[in-house]
């Protein structure tokens, strides 16, 4: 099973004064060749097995010397595209990590969005960064808040709004539908605190999503002469769109987050299409024709083989397997 590996590379500065993020981006599946020799004379059948890589990038970054404050909104991009000559279709997924803790959050006009009935300021859990989601709504467990993930994941109305509403809102956009160009939401979790992470951070939301269409080099002359109608209908594609535009760092009360240095890490990974979404389709070549079955599959194979080689950290989707680079 192709279940795409894993490289590191360098962070990037996103957060509070200085804050680092890290993009964990796939490397390329070797490819190789089976040769087997039949019984009679030297005839030889040889099988050649197609590449799969992805390379993630986020061209909108402004870069990593850029200080910013409470409340800035910064363009980041993350995609996925196609490897040259990456032959093999294959599901593509990405996860967000997004970093909370207990601040108290401040309407943009100063006024306090966390106070009690009598107008005094509290401090309450919130993620740091939002992306147009919003964030989970909360609950009270032995008397402190938590996020609500897993089943339970329903997005906060209020802050759903401060990142997209017109009136107020930062204008913060995604690609999570349910169709062409789109992804689909496969599971929101919570993680601990990583290592160096500053004392300000308690954990991560961590968001998974996987792509609405399969994905490889849709330029190869193998893929076209092959998988031509599925190009046609935009089931396979040689790039995703963005997950999303751009983040916003929480507005809180000045002080509160100042020089911390905030991971945003993402991780991208991929598994190969064929026999791997759809038990009935296991003994042939046969990958999904639209995109409802795509979104159907994609998850499916999710389930089934995205947690391969959590020993390592490659292509594991486990909520805390994320290296942090300091």
């Amino acid at each position: 099973m192709l279940v795409k590996k894993q490289k590191k590379v360098k962070g990037i500065v996103i957060g509070i004064v200085a804050a680092a993020t890290i993009l964990t981006t796939g490397s390329t599946i070797g490819q190789g060749s089976m040769a087997y020799l039949t019984d009679y004379g030297n005839l030889v059948n040889q099988f050649t097995q197609g590449g799969l890589e992805i390379v993630p990038s986020e061209p909108n970054w402004p870069g990593d010397q850029n200080p910013t404050v409470p409340g800035d909104v910064i363009a980041k991009n993350p995609m996925i595209s196609a490897g040259k000559g990456s032959q093999t279709p294959a599901y593509v997924y990405m996860q967000v990590k997004m970093p909370y803790g207990k601040v108290t959050k401040v309407n943009d006009d100063g006024t306090l969005y966390d106070k009690d009935e009598s107008g005094n300021r509290l401090e309450k859990l919130h993620q740091f960064v939002t992306f147009g989601v919003g964030e989970p709504i909360k609950k009270i467990v032995n008397g402190e808040e938590v996020f609500q993930v897993g089943e339970s994941y329903q997005a906060d109305s209020a802050s759903v709004v401060l990142d997209t509403g017109k009136e107020t809102g930062h204008g913060l956009s995604t690609s999570i539908k349910n169709s062409a160009d789109g992804w689909t939401l496969l599971k929101t979790e919570t993680t601990g605190r990583a290592k160096g992470d500053p004392e300000c951070v308690k954990g991560y939301v961590v968001y998974t999503y996987a792509y609405n269409s399969m994905i490889a080099d849709t330029e190869d002359k193998l893929v076209k002469d092959t998988y031509g109608k599925y190009i046609t209908n935009k089931v396979l594609v040689a790039k995703t769109t963005s997950l999303f535009e751009k983040v916003r760092l929480i507005n809180c009360v000045e002080g509160q987050l100042d020089k911390a240095k905030l991971q945003v890490p993402i991780k991208t990974f991929a598994i190969q299409a064929a026999h791997t979404g759809n038990d009935a389709d296991k003994d042939n070549n046969n990958i999904p024709g639209n995109t409802a079955t795509v979104i159907q599959y994609a998850k499916t194979a999710f389930e089934k083989y995205a947690n391969q080689n959590a020993d390592n950290g490659t292509a594991t989707v486990k909520a805390d397997n994320f290296v942090v680079n300091n």
